[in-house]
């Protein structure tokens, strides 16, 4: 306070030499560090920054320069203890059951089921209860963004200068990367153009660490993006056209600007999101969409910028792979998919790489980051031009790679990168199969030989994954390439039969809960919805296979749900054909006549490891139930092969219901299973048709996952490798 210009003369003329400025600026970062109680750190705060103040002044470039270097150097800094444990719930890691499949189609589960689980109706939401934002966000009044959960994360993080009730004298956890960011906030607001390259790295560190560092640390921060985006928004706006007088309000870049300005000097150092990570079981949570929502605010403000979101994107994508964080490297996956730049193939190397790292080591935070990767890999497929994606049909055996995987959270993400990429490939295009093809990696797997349609069917054994694989199936069966998705025949035959029970057990979830306690509108519409979208996908493949009998039945049924969906709004009853029974009398005849006898043995020996592999009631109910009224029918009287060859295969799964909660059904089929057998025809030899159903509920490995992901991962970007293995990738993965 004494003698102001003499001690800026003295600074001033210690920064007229610019090989002092280094010193001087690592000098007051060093000293800072050395007391970090609260008192001795606002005291020093004040003085280092007006000193960084003078030096600027003299010296602007050296002294920008060098705090920009130390503040990114937080990609290398260890991660805090308290940021080892971040305000999210691990939940449990989720398998698919490790299942085999025997000569006499004898499905072997491990672990054993042991019980059934009652009230699976809930399923229908399970998937997409997964991808639900938990976190509360808002809008306030001129168009701020506000996390409102955020508060409730900051406890005695907040700004201690400014609560009555925080402690007087606690100690900060800062580093040096901190106190650079504190010394350059108000530098920011007389320096412009000095500032511009170092854009990226600025905008980045300050939107990954704003959750995470002291509330004093927070509010220099938010005065750092208001100092930048004067000056480097504001100040060249007015300058440039300084007559044009922008509207109060509306969509313009001025009006935008201001309130993000007005926002961020609400916020006075407090969290402007909720610290989170993703987890497995929540991989998309509220906190990455607040952030999201800043990092666009920021690329609108900078409208003289035109490269700012490639150069941003970049910057994010090394730290997502470098960074020894794994906080940091969450976020920056984050803020890569909130500034979605221009599809590179290093970005999509990095990625691939993280995804295969991470798979090899299957703990829990670890997967929980590959799912961040996984998301970044889904929305550059969904961003990309098909005549793009074509190029890089790694991406599509990547996706394969991955359907493999044991664990079920990560292959639900699997399901979804693979609906993508069908929905923007076009799979019937000869040039198109005719690429993929050719870039099929050498590896030696039954889902390679038989078709990648049967580890679609793996997600019907899961309650996770059953409403996600159904669709992909319906996509699938449409599908013209045999060598790559699989015979056209059995992989028709196994999407109509496969989707049923699902079908059914929806059908019944709304009519069982007519008039109870249980019923919910939402929750009816939702299966209603279910089922309409399921059988006009089937409809379409029923088609395609020339079964047009069959596809008017799935006609009949789409009909009658668009009548339901109608007149729930007005409170009319159900039509009698959603009823489970009249659903079975409308598609099991028709069914029938089109696939049997020529794959009777392959769909109910479909149905029977569907009985094995789930373990809810009511999808065990619904599969005894199909294949009785497929033997009400007499649709396998002509099947004798079936039973003289199989009756183990039929027999041994529903005998061992005769003690669960499925005895009553499992009895009835029994009988008409034994009824049958004793009236088919003597002599019949198989046929070459009835095969036993590929395994397909054991093409789950996470070794095979692991290395087919390293075959195509080794396939693609062989020269960006060598590069990589000068710097660290993902430093934070625990040592084998």
């Amino acid at each position: 306070k004494h003698y102001p210009t003499v001690i800026e003369s003295l600074w001033s003329t210690v920064a007229s030499k610019v090989r002092n400025v280094i010193p001087v600026l690592d000098f007051l970062i060093s000293k800072c560090m050395e007391n970090t109680t609260m008192d001795n750190v606002l005291t020093y705060i004040t003085v280092a920054k007006s000193i960084t103040l003078y030096l600027a002044r003299v010296s602007p470039q050296h002294t920008i320069d060098q705090l920009v270097y130390e503040i990114s150097q937080r990609i290398y800094e260890d991660p805090k203890d308290s940021e080892n444990t971040s305000s999210t719930i691990q939940c449990q890691v989720v398998k698919f059951p490790e299942v085999t499949l025997s000569a006499e189609g004898i499905v072997a589960v491990d672990p054993p089921r042991t019980s059934w689980k009652q009230g699976s109706h809930a399923r229908s939401k399970t998937a997409d209860h997964l991808a639900v934002v938990n976190t509360e966000q808002r809008v306030v009044p001129g168009g701020r963004m506000l996390d409102v959960h955020a508060r409730e994360h900051q406890g005695s993080d907040a700004l201690s200068h400014h609560s009555k009730t925080a402690p007087t004298n606690r100690v900060l956890s800062l580093s040096r990367a901190d106190l650079a960011l504190v010394l350059l906030a108000k530098v920011a607001y007389a320096h412009d153009e000095d500032f511009r390259n170092h854009l990226p790295v600025l905008f980045h560190v300050i939107v990954v660490s704003m959750d995470g560092s002291e509330g004093v640390v927070r509010q220099h921060m938010q005065q750092l993006l208001i100092n930048l985006i004067h000056s480097l928004s504001v100040k060249p706006s007015k300058q440039t056209h300084p007559w044009v007088e922008q509207p109060a309000n509306g969509g313009s870049s001025s009006s935008k600007t201001s309130a993000l300005v007005g926002y961020l000097q609400s916020m006075k150092g407090h969290l402007m999101w909720a610290k989170e990570d993703a987890t497995l079981g929540q991989p998309r949570i509220g906190s990455a969409a607040a952030l999201g929502t800043m990092v666009e605010a920021l690329i609108e403000c900078m409208v003289f910028d035109g490269e700012l979101r490639e150069q941003w994107g970049s910057v994010a994508s090394a730290w997502a792979m470098q960074c020894n964080n794994r906080h940091l490297a969450c976020r920056s996956h984050q803020v890569y998919r909130a500034l979605s730049p221009k599809f590179t193939a290093e970005a999509f190397q990095n990625i691939l790489h993280s995804i295969y790292l991470c798979l090899g080591q299957p703990k829990f935070m670890v997967l929980s980051f590959a799912m961040e990767a996984i998301l970044s890999l889904q929305q550059i497929v969904s961003n990309l031009n098909p005549n793009t994606l074509i190029l890089y049909p790694q991406i599509f055996w990547a996706c394969i790679a991955m359907l493999c995987t044991p664990f079920v959270q990560v292959y639900l993400e699997a399901l979804r990168l693979c609906g993508l990429i069908l929905y923007s490939m076009p799979m019937d295009n000869p040039t198109v199969q005719h690429v993929l093809l050719a870039s099929k990696p050498a590896f030696e797997s039954a889902f390679l030989t038989d078709g990648v349609y049967l580890l679609i069917l793996k997600g019907l054994t899961s309650n996770i994954t059953q409403s996600m694989a159904v669709n992909l199936l319906t996509q699938i069966g449409l599908q013209t390439s045999d060598a790559i998705f699989g015979a056209s025949g059995p992989r028709r035959v196994s999407t109509v039969v496969c989707a049923l029970p699902w079908m059914y057990s929806e059908l019944a979830l709304v009519w069982d809960n007519l008039g109870s306690a249980n019923w919910s509108m939402e929750t009816t519409k939702s299966s209603l919805l279910n089922v309409h979208r399921t059988s006009l996908g089937l409809l379409q493949v029923c088609r395609k296979a020339g079964h047009h009998t069959l596809a008017e039945a799935f006609v009949q049924i789409a009909a009658d749900v668009d009548c339901a969906l109608q007149g729930l709004d007005v409170g009319r009853e159900l039509p009698t054909g959603l009823s489970p029974s009249a659903f079975l009398e409308t598609v099991s005849p028709p069914l029938c006549e089109a696939f049997f006898p020529r794959y009777a043995k392959s769909a109910c020996g479909q149905m029977m490891v569907l009985l094995q592999t789930m373990n809810e009631v009511e999808l065990g109910k619904a599969v005894l139930q199909i294949v009785s009224s497929w033997l009400r029918h007499g649709c396998l009287a002509s099947c004798s092969a079936l039973y003289r060859h199989s009756t183990s295969a039929l027999f041994s799964p529903v005998a061992k219901l005769v003690e669960s909660p499925l005895a009553e059904h499992a009895l009835i089929l029994l009988d008409l299973l034994m009824t049958n057998s004793a009236q088919s025809a003597p002599g019949e030899a198989p046929s070459q048709e009835w095969k036993n159903p590929v395994p397909w509920c054991s093409l789950q490995s996470h070794k095979v996952s692991v290395e087919f992901l390293g075959v195509v991962r080794e396939g693609f970007g062989s020269g960006i490798s060598k590069h990589r293995l000068q710097n660290p990738i993902l430093p934070f993965l625990p040592l084998n």
